[in-house]
């Protein structure tokens, strides 16, 4: 039987994933996941090239040491009550529900609103991407112990935001898998989508939150300084557990157009000309509501304390003028509803419904 090319459109094309037990442990059932792409992909670390004189330039010997797997996973990040936020939990590592309230913890009859809280607990990710072809048998890319080096959430202006989470892992184990094996992502897919395409977005700045703020477009970006520990000489190859070197990094990004009063008070221009500590609160709705509530299938960034770091208008194109701005969070007191001290934190509202078969993280923290 001849060849047959594997074409990434395919229907026999695509990615599932599940939380394991403990790191690169058994585990559990795979969700299928309407992804935009990965980048997850295996790589070696060598052993020192000998110094030795006289092997006239060439190498002698060459043995692999460490294993370990990098990339990244995107899709968008659809409010469907399953995988987005299977993602925004591991990303995050602790989840909150609360139940009867919107996102703003305004009393909502039917809607249950997830919180998303950054906590060291972080279960590690089974990644599997599926690479068959309509013919032939094809196979698996299973990638164990995945975790969370961070994640960007993006709504560039005219598109669709999506997600993409960046992973650090323990190795890559190629599957063989019969052809004509169909991955179901999981979630609905309406005709208005749930997906924020058409979502309409109150972005809110100053330190009360009082200044209503036009933008065509953001991006928030999670560093988490995640690193693989060295291996043991008792074998090599065995890669270690990654681990937290450092504080992670939240910087967010807004692209909007200069108005004639930039430089009002309140507005995030004059809060970055004179260094002044403010806050963002971002509430994305789509034309979904939630039962009778009255209140729209929501996804709120939050921010409780920011500082500007770049400002910038500069004319150099005919037309409305562009206006970059770039803020860092820092950690401060959350409120509506009170959650502790965070730099940043998500809240999703989803119908009760939604939520009665839903498969959250399984062993991030729950409270």
């Amino acid at each position: 039987m001849p060849n047959v090319i594997v074409h990434a459109h395919e229907p026999f094309s695509g990615v599932d994933l599940t939380e394991e037990n403990g790191y690169a442990g058994a585990p559990d059932a795979f969700l299928g996941f309407a992804f935009l792409g990965e980048t997850l992909h295996q790589e070696w670390t060598q052993d020192p090239q000998t110094e030795e004189i006289g092997a006239f330039g060439s190498v002698k010997t060459a043995g692999l040491r460490t294993k370990r797997t990098v990339g990244d996973l995107r899709g968008e990040l659809r409010l469907d009550a399953k995988v987005s936020h299977f993602l925004l939990g591991n990303g995050f590592g602790e989840e909150k529900l609360l139940p009867d309230v919107w996102v703003d913890n305004a009393a909502a009859v039917g809607a249950n609103t997830h919180v998303y809280l950054f906590n060291a607990t972080r279960p590690s990710l089974r990644i599997r991407s599926h690479k068959s072809g309509k013919d032939n048998a094809g196979y698996v890319s299973s990638f164990d112990g995945q975790k969370s080096a961070g994640f960007r959430y993006e709504f560039p202006q005219g598109g669709i935001p999506f997600f993409t989470g960046r992973y650090i892992g323990k190795s890559e184990t190629r599957l063989a898998e019969a052809s004509n094996t169909i991955v179901t992502p999981v979630g609905t897919r309406s005709s208005t989508g749930r997906m924020l395409s058409n979502a309409q977005a109150i972005f809110k700045t100053k330190s009360d939150l009082s200044v209503t703020f036009k933008v065509m477009g953001f991006t928030v970006d999670v560093a988490l300084p995640l690193e693989s520990d060295e291996a043991y000489l008792n074998d090599p190859t065995e890669s270690l557990e990654p681990g937290m070197t450092g504080n992670r990094l939240v910087n967010v990004t807004i692209e909007t157009q200069l108005d004639q009063l930039f430089f009002a008070d309140g507005n995030p221009y004059d809060e970055f000309i004179d260094g002044t500590f403010s806050k963002c609160n971002i509430i994305l709705t789509t034309a979904d509501l939630i039962g009778a509530t009255g209140k729209a299938y929501a996804l709120r960034l939050d921010f409780p304390n920011i500082m500007w770091i770049e400002g910038q208008g500069p004319i150099n194109n005919r037309g409305a003028v562009r206006q970059t701005m770039r803020f860092q969070a820092i950690e401060g007191a959350t409120a509506s509803p009170a959650t502790g001290n965070q730099e940043f934190r998500a809240l999703v509202a989803v119908s009760t419904a939604d939520d009665a078969d839903t498969y959250y993280t399984l062993r991030a923290v729950h409270s």
